[in-house]
């Protein structure tokens, strides 16, 4: 009997040969370079696998922005420190939430100067990142300072 056709956006479900498992993929978009953008889950069942995609769409589909071209860097930072709140321990949050106020001071102090957390996020473009960077090199660590790129790399990628 055959398989109904998925919709369009469903993704696609199918069976790795090299090992057997289920993989479910979809494409979610495209990043600044026009690479697609693509989420990508697995399963020991064609089920599992398309049950887990399921899953992350509607996941994605819940975090979408609500007026793209109003919300700033900082409040997509609050509402991605939010939804993580869901995914991870409570001490990585704690620990995403302090590093990430150190590369957006406004998430700590809403008074305080930062040119890149008020910034709108449709308007961000990767000079004002590096920009930014080259500014926190002066004060930060470097540790501090890979860890502050890798959060923001994350926030802007799931932007």
């Amino acid at each position: 009997m055959a398989r109904r056709k998925r919709a369009p956006g469903e993704g696609s479900v199918y069976q790795r040969k090299s090992d057997g498992l289920w993989v479910g993929a979809v494409t979610v978009g495209y990043d600044i370079r026009g690479n697609q953008r693509r989420i990508v889950v697995y399963g020991r069942t064609r089920q599992e696998a398309a049950r887990k995609l399921a899953e992350k769409i509607a996941a994605l589909n819940r975090g979408m922005l609500p007026a793209p071209e109003a919300i700033t860097v900082r409040d997509w930072a609050q509402d991605w420190l939010r939804r993580k709140g869901e995914e991870v321990k409570p001490k990585t949050l704690e620990h995403y939430r302090y590093e990430l106020s150190r590369a957006l001071p406004s998430l700590k102090d809403p008074g305080a100067y930062d040119r890149l957390g008020r910034m709108r996020l449709q308007a961000v473009q990767p000079l004002h990142v590096r920009q930014h960077l080259d500014a926190l090199r002066q004060v930060l660590t470097p540790y501090a300072l890979k860890t502050a790129r890798w959060l923001l790399h994350t926030l802007f990628e799931e932007a």
